[in-house]
């Protein structure tokens, strides 16, 4: 598949609402296979991260948003990561630049279902964080769905 042919691709899916897992899902696979075959990972290491959580089962390569794990870890800017906040700036100068539709991000409703299944998709696949010894944080998917911006997400650090 061509890079053209997936920035097309990844733009139809875009503009539509999101509804399902698959949806998510799909559209964070174009989005990394983009990183990759435009050596854009560490341009995006933020995006490239969140797309990796979503594809595999344990990430244990944290090495370019290790900071950032590290200070969640301490108990620094746990929100931040907690409510996806890299992720959503990332994304949003990911769309922009490939002139993508951002109704994922700026259609407040589209965003909070795209949110909750994104907790769900990340529930209970371990992040693997090697500060000076190995720690594992694990996210909880909530009891309630995610209503509005203002959300928490459970975790655990082991």
């Amino acid at each position: 598949m061509g890079q053209i042919e997936i920035l097309k691709k990844l733009n139809i899916e875009l503009e539509k609402d999101i509804y399902d897992e698959c949806q998510v899902i799909f559209i964070l696979s174009r989005i990394r296979k983009y990183l990759e075959m435009q050596n854009l990972k560490n341009k995006f290491k933020y995006l490239n991260f969140y797309c990796n959580w979503a594809l595999h089962s344990k990430i244990d390569r944290t090495e370019r948003i290790a900071d950032v794990l590290r200070e969640f870890i301490k108990g620094k800017d746990r929100e931040k990561f907690l409510t996806f906040t890299h992720l959503k700036k990332d994304l949003e100068i990911f769309l922009n630049a490939f002139s993508l539709s951002t109704k994922i991000i700026y259609d407040n409703d589209n965003y909070l279902r795209f949110i909750n299944l994104l907790v769900d998709i990340y529930s209970e696949t371990p992040l693997e964080v090697y500060p000076e010894e190995k720690r594992v944080i694990i996210i909880r998917k909530p009891h309630d769905k995610i209503m509005n911006s203002s959300f928490s997400i459970s975790y655990e650090i082991h």
